[in-house]
């Protein structure tokens, strides 16, 4: 498994990524959505027998 963390002045992006069959992961599911209503953005792709999910949330400044 790895995680990687990427933060910008805009959005934090977690990236998870271990070696998975290339099967979807079903939307209607509970804990898509879950995390669906804990990020702003939710992505998953699989390539080369490895599948990898995007959580990324916007940042705000206080005082905005």
């Amino acid at each position: 498994i790895e995680c990687r963390f990427e933060e910008s002045a805009a959005a934090l992006a977690v990236t998870v990524s271990a070696p998975a069959p290339p099967t979807q992961p079903d939307v209607e599911d509970i804990g898509w959505l879950m995390l669906s209503a804990l990020v702003d953005e939710l992505t998953w792709k699989a390539e080369h027998g490895e599948a990898q999910i995007t959580l990324v949330k916007h940042l705000s400044v206080r005082g905005d």
